[in-house]
């Protein structure tokens, strides 16, 4: 098989690590409580609680791509506890395929320990503004690669790459286009919206929260991520 749609296994000496690696892979009910984690949101990747956080990085994608949106759809639906949303949650960007394919490089390439709000989206620019202009540039876009687990706020002005977005940025292009219906799914109005039967009034709720001068392009962010997954869901039948 070839390596494109698949995880290598990675060689690690610590015998802990294989142990992990191995039982994550040989029992299909741990492979599932992997994803039930990683879809509660909950941010189990803290550096000082993980084993190996390159293996847990790739475990992630493995599963990932070993189960189909419909499967993990499923998986996550068994004892589904709906997130609390509040007006945070409701997606803000300027540009989703910066959220998803560049916020999470720019946090690696950047070579700073955390990147603030202001140097990710003085970074992420193409034609950088002023520093204010640029600050909430920065902290739309990285906030919403938060959402998709991409990245993590270790504090309240910096971004930091978490486990599983230092494994998602050393795949291929085509690899992570594959991924980012499930991936959408990582955020928590569209993961509420899927799994509790597509609820429009609940949607119109969730906008609700909203001032009524950012409802109209904050539901068109909301939209476009419900967009990719119904597709992939399609795509499956």
């Amino acid at each position: 098989m070839g390596t494109q749609g698949t995880i290598i296994m990675p060689t690690v000496s610590s015998p802990i690590d294989d142990r992990l690696w191995a039982i994550m892979f040989t029992d299909e009910e741990k492979e599932k409580a992997l994803l039930k984690q990683f879809y509660k949101g909950k941010d189990f990747f803290a550096e000082e609680e993980i084993l190996n956080e390159n293996i847990i990085g790739q475990a992630i994608i493995y599963v990932l791509e070993k189960y189909s949106c419909q499967e993990i759809l499923d998986i996550i639906s068994e004892g589904f506890t709906p997130h609390k949303i509040f007006k945070k949650d409701v997606c803000q960007f300027s540009d989703f395929d910066v959220c998803y394919y560049k916020a999470i490089h720019v946090a690696i390439a950047s070579g700073f320990k955390g990147i603030s709000f202001e140097k990710m989206g003085f970074i992420l620019r193409t034609s950088p503004r002023n520093a204010v202009a640029d600050k909430k540039y920065g902290e739309n876009q990285g906030k919403t690669a938060v959402q998709l687990g991409l990245l993590t706020n270790k504090s309240s002005t910096d971004f930091w790459p978490s486990p599983f977005g230092k494994a998602f940025d050393l795949l291929s292009k085509e690899r992570k286009d594959k991924l980012k219906a499930k991936i959408c799914l990582h955020v928590p109005i569209i993961q509420n919206y899927f799994v509790l039967g597509q609820d429009e009034d609940l949607l119109e709720s969730y906008i609700n929260l909203l001032a009524p001068s950012t409802q109209g392009r904050r539901k068109g962010n909301v939209r476009l991520l419900i967009n990719i997954v119904k597709q992939q869901l399609e795509d499956e039948l």
